[in-house]
């Protein structure tokens, strides 16, 4: 139940309201009807539930014209100080897929950081390009770098390319840019898959990533790995650019270690106004975790997102200390348990068998990833030591977002004539209420709607994550069981030591504060700290830093009459049976372009349910589109162009009118005449001068007709597959010369009857 929903203007006037509306299946779908002339901008929705909880979505209503085309500028992501050139490839298609013709305007700049009174002295680095698209829609351009002087300070290090790509004929364009970034790092190095906290006795294991700067593998380098400044290990980079590495940790005392990976040497040398090439050699820093009895649990992280619906076994290490144990033989109990949103949902153990010869060893534990326990859940794993230390360890692992309710969405056809029925079949849940849409591919290009997505739907769900120990602003954190070190001075063997704080490292209670966990026991969980009078720092006091193919039948004519145009197609609400199955059937729109569907389910057993977007090309390999403005003012001329597609395999004559009406007059522009040849893959424009003479709606009919006798010498018309008629009825707003003016009038209205 929904007790207001409203929907309000860009000025803040509520339009329309709906009062106590009661979705049906979890779904509720409402429609509200814009008048003529709304007022443009940005519309807001708001609905509120029965706990009087408020959501709002936002939607636009604007002027435009769908994009016939989309551009793709393809280059490097960077590009280094050294190189001499770089390519830039530019794409325009069609909506339904085909190659654009036209010329691709080019510019690549190299802006000044110049600010001050002489910034006009150095001006920026430019070079423009203009190229003829290929048969294929694209045009690649090597450019030499040696205008933009890389290696020069005095300006930013990006370069800008920006690409204009103008249709042939129409002289419609479409525009995209891309950034390039100026690079003096010859690769690119670091650290993957690391721990923060190294466990001294249990191996310590990493890798070091090594990519070319367009994050291309480097196989088959070796990359050095300094522990402390001095070298530790040579080691040879796989076919992904990575090097695995573990380090032995059993001699290692220290409270913390720096890391540091190498590849090659950089050359000791400046240059002021100069730009240098190097090799960066990142650090990784490391802090002991601490343990009384130096015994310790290690979980193998998971660095991967795993995957729905498969069982994944977790290994975990584990090094029990018995050495001021007179008894070295006992039964381990390793307990773990894992969280999901705030809730524990697995727990159990493992008994081993612990002696001298077996203290150290490794098991696993089995997960059955399922989609709740998306979009992470996080693994304790205990154990209590018989020398009264609670020994742990936590991961968490990153959980594929999926759902239980699984949709998919498939179209009868791939690919179909306009006009022509096809099916849209749906499988889920057995009787789950699902939400369809489709839209033209066109309407994405505008602008991108937010569409849903496992990821938008998981940001607006509740997901309770617990961490640390703040509720509702109280601090229900334990105070220290065990008192703490005092700065004074200790006698032994004849010597005076003072206590020093250097571990800046986690210990057990670290781990189930981070998870939200309160654990109730005498045993010992917390590092020795120093009293806060003392001159050292109190852990506390600091914040710990995480590394947190279209058949066309054979028949002589195909005449085909397109005027319906939607921009979406569908929007329905529809049932699966028992069998968890659900059909519609649809007409395919008369629109050449590609659609996008998708879809919803909801469920009362298995949920909520998200399809993958599926796509259908509407499409027929004959047939005339016209370039049109929003709008036209009556009694103003404007150019009419229209195209003539040709996606046959051989050469046809056209002709081409534009039927006459007493809503305007127009007048044929082209050099060439109405009938003309248009061979395979190819396009022919043609133009009017049309002056509308009716204010309001008017239809344009536009006729593309192919001819029985040829007069084209690389093919002919008369083939009985090829004769097509394609008429094409489109819609124009005409708008009032002059200058719009509003008029105020108030009325005084008696509430008193007379």
């Amino acid at each position: 139940m929904y007790p207001v929903i409203t929907l309000k203007d860009p000025e803040g006037n509520r339009i329309q309201q709906w009062m106590n509306e009661e979705s049906v299946g979890g779904i509720l779908q409402l429609s509200f009807q814009l008048i003529s002339e709304p007022i443009l901008g940005q519309y807001q929705i708001t609905a509120e539930t029965l706990n009087e909880k408020k959501t709002y979505h936002f939607f636009s209503v604007e002027e435009y014209v769908l994009p016939k085309f989309q551009m793709t500028v393809d280059a490097p992501g960077s590009i280094l100080v050294v190189d001499p050139e770089f390519k830039v490839n530019v794409c325009a298609s069609y909506t339904y897929g085909e190659p654009v013709d036209g010329k691709a305007q080019l510019s690549v700049c190299r802006e000044s950081t110049a600010y001050h009174s002489c910034a006009h002295l150095r001006s920026s680095l430019c070079k423009n390009f203009t190229i003829q698209l290929g048969k294929d829609g694209c045009v690649s351009k090597f450019i030499n770098t040696d205008a933009f002087e890389l290696n020069r300070e005095g300006y930013w290090h990006f370069l800008e390319v920006h690409a204009l790509v103008t249709e042939d004929g129409t002289g419609y364009s479409f525009q995209g840019s891309k950034s390039i970034y100026i690079d003096s790092s010859m690769v690119k190095i670091s650290f993957k898959n690391m721990d923060m906290s190294y466990k001294q006795g249990l191996p310590y294991f990493g890798q070091i990533k090594l990519l070319n700067p367009d994050n291309a593998p480097i196989p088959n380098e070796v990359v050095q790995l300094h522990l402390k400044d001095k070298i530790v290990g040579n080691y040879t980079t796989d076919v992904n650019g990575i090097a695995q590495f573990f380090l032995d940790t059993s001699t290692f005392t220290y409270p913390n270690i720096t890391l540091k990976a190498a590849y090659k040497a950089n050359e000791n040398c400046q240059a002021r106004g100069w730009v240098l090439p190097q090799y960066p050699q990142p650090e990784y820093f490391v802090y002991r975790f601490y343990s009384k009895t130096n015994s310790f649990i290690k979980i193998v992280q998971e660095m991967e997102e795993l995957r729905c619906h498969q069982q994944k076994r977790v290994l975990v290490h584990y090094l029990l200390n018995m050495e001021d144990l007179e008894d070295k033989t006992y039964t381990a109990n390793f307990n773990y348990l894992m969280i999901s949103k705030g809730v524990i949902i697995l727990h159990g153990q493992q008994l081993i068998e612990i002696n001298d010869n077996g203290k150290k060893g490794v098991f696993s534990i089995s997960i059955d990833v399922r989609p709740e326990l998306a979009p992470s859940v996080d693994l304790l794993v205990y154990s209590l030591h018989p020398g009264g230390e609670m020994v742990m360890d936590s991961a968490q692992f990153q959980i594929e977002k999926c759902f239980k309710n699984q949709v998919n969405l498939n179209f009868s056809k791939e690919k179909s004539l306009p006009g022509s029925s096809i099916d849209l079949q749906v499988s889920a849940a057995s009787n789950s209420l699902c939400a369809l849409w489709a839209v033209d591919q066109s309407v994405l290009l505008h602008r991108n709607y937010g569409q849903l997505s496992a990821q938008s739907v998981y940001s607006k769900l509740y997901s309770r994550e617990l961490h640390g120990y703040y509720f509702k602003g109280l601090n229900l954190e334990d105070g220290l069981k065990v008192p703490c070190l005092k700065d004074e001075h200790v006698l032994y063997n004849g010597i005076y030591y003072t206590p020093a704080w250097a571990d800046f490292g986690k210990d057990a209670y670290d781990l189930v504060k981070a998870m939200g966990l309160k654990i109730f026991t005498n045993s010992h969980l917390r590092k020795p700290v120093l009293c806060k009078d003392s001159n050292h720092p109190h852990y506390a006091d600091y914040v710990s830093l995480e590394a947190t193919d279209l058949k066309i039948g054979s028949k002589f004519y195909g005449e085909t009459l397109r005027k319906s145009f939607p921009e979406t197609w569908v929007w329905n609400l529809i049932t699966t049976d028992s069998a968890g199955a659900a059909n519609l059937k649809l007409t395919v729109p008369d629109t050449i372009t590609q659609w996008k569907a998708s879809g919803f389910c909801m469920n009362d057993k298995a949920g909520f349910g998200l399809s993958p977007t599926v796509s259908m090309t509407a499409f027929q390999p004959f047939f005339v589109d016209l370039t049109l403005p929003y709008s036209v003012i009556r009694g103003e001329a404007f150019t009419l162009k229209a195209n003539v597609f040709n996606y046959l395999n051989r050469c046809i004559q056209v002709n081409t009118v534009l039927r006459a009406s007493s809503d305007y007059q127009a007048r044929l522009l082209s050099a060439e005449h109405e009938n003309i040849c248009i061979c395979g893959n190819e396009k022919k424009s043609f133009t009017w001068l049309v002056t509308p003479k009716t204010l309001g709606t008017v239809n344009l009919t536009v006729t593309a007709e192919t001819l029985q006798n040829s007069g084209c010498r690389n093919g002919s018309s008369t083939a009985p597959d090829i004769g097509w008629r394609d008429t094409l009825i489109k819609s124009l707003l005409v708008e009032p010369e002059g200058i719009e003016k509003e008029m105020t009038q108030g009325s005084l209205i008696c509430t008193n009857g007379k």
